[in-house]
């Protein structure tokens, strides 16, 4: 079913609102979005960011500040906002977003909101929403200079002169504001053993068979996914549901991603929170095996004739 005009809209908005209730009463554990909520009320104040992110890390959280500065100054808008209600914003924000991307070939699209990588982001309030609603117009990629790995694969997959100007922008603004946060993040860094690219893991050098579609789009995102180092939780596997090109595909993408989180959780059971790089190193054989190598396939299935366009290219405005 396709969805037009002021009825998609008010769908996607919709969900937004829905997303952002959730999350109200919700009251969502601990997340990245926490820390960089601190992080930015502190630039606010005329802090360094990086240093309150090296008290909260003292105080016991999990990792210091390993988030660029971009990211701390695009948070700052929301910053301004009470801890739960930046959230609320955040996650309606997004899953709006996400929403009329997703609906670019009809209402089939919001299936992928049943899937693991989406619920995921939203109950941890992550970005990667915000990052897939980077789609929904090109001069709103620059939001992928927040979080460059995960934004560099869609980049690639989906270049446009705005959104590249607009990251440019965002980073100078970043180091006109905290001018030694390359420094300090990548100091922070070493202490994230669980941030490694997909092809040090088992068979995910085979994603990047993904450049036999090079021309694609998915194709090139997914190959440049494999190389990023990132936390291959479900949230990170957003990205992947703008793969599929069918209702079959999306519907079979959703329900996979579901099974391999039951059993992940089942059967290699593990602590997201303070145990990531052992929890994600035991579930990886699950996401790959169920969701990471069923979007290769779809990505392969392309016939080259068929690889030089891709739906949201033709849907984008």
């Amino acid at each position: 079913m396709k969805a037009h005009g002021p009825f998609r809209l008010a769908i996607c908005l919709g969900i937004g609102v829905v997303a952002a209730s959730i999350t109200w009463v919700g009251q969502p554990p601990g997340s990245d979005w926490d820390e960089i909520w601190y992080t930015s009320r502190g630039l606010l104040r005329s802090e360094d960011p990086y240093a309150v992110g090296d008290s909260l890390h003292a105080a016991g959280w999990r990792y210091p500040l390993i988030y660029p500065g971009t990211a701390v100054v695009l948070a700052a808008p929301l910053a301004v906002l009470p801890l739960r209600a930046s959230q609320s914003a955040w996650n309606g924000l997004g899953s709006a977003g996400v929403a009329w991307v997703l609906t670019a070939q009809g209402l089939w699209g919001l299936m992928a909101l049943g899937s693991a990588a989406f619920l995921h982001a939203l109950l941890v309030v992550q970005w990667s929403p915000l990052l897939v609603a980077g789609l929904t117009a090109p001069w709103l990629g620059f939001v992928w200079a927040a979080k460059p790995t995960i934004g560099a694969a869609l980049f690639v997959g989906w270049p446009s002169k705005q959104a590249f100007i607009g990251g440019v922008l965002l980073v100078l603004v970043s180091l006109a504001v905290i001018p030694d946060w390359p420094v300090k993040m990548w100091a922070g860094l070493w202490s994230a053993p669980h941030l490694i690219p997909i092809v040090a893991r088992p068979g995910g050098a085979l994603l990047l068979l993904a450049l036999l579609r090079w021309r694609q789009p998915a194709a090139r995102m997914l190959a440049v996914l494999a190389l990023v180092p990132h936390t291959t939780t479900p949230y990170e596997m957003l990205p992947l549901f703008l793969i599929p090109r069918t209702p079959r595909e999306m519907a079979l993408l959703t329900l996979l991603s579901q099974v391999a989180f039951g059993l992940a959780t089942t059967l290699r059971p593990g602590d997201l929170h303070q145990r990531l790089a052992e929890t994600t190193a035991g579930q990886w054989p699950f996401w790959m095996g169920l969701v990471y190598f069923p979007a290769l396939v779809m990505v392969l299935r392309l016939w080259p004739a068929r690889s030089g366009r891709h739906w949201l290219v033709e849907k984008l405005p």
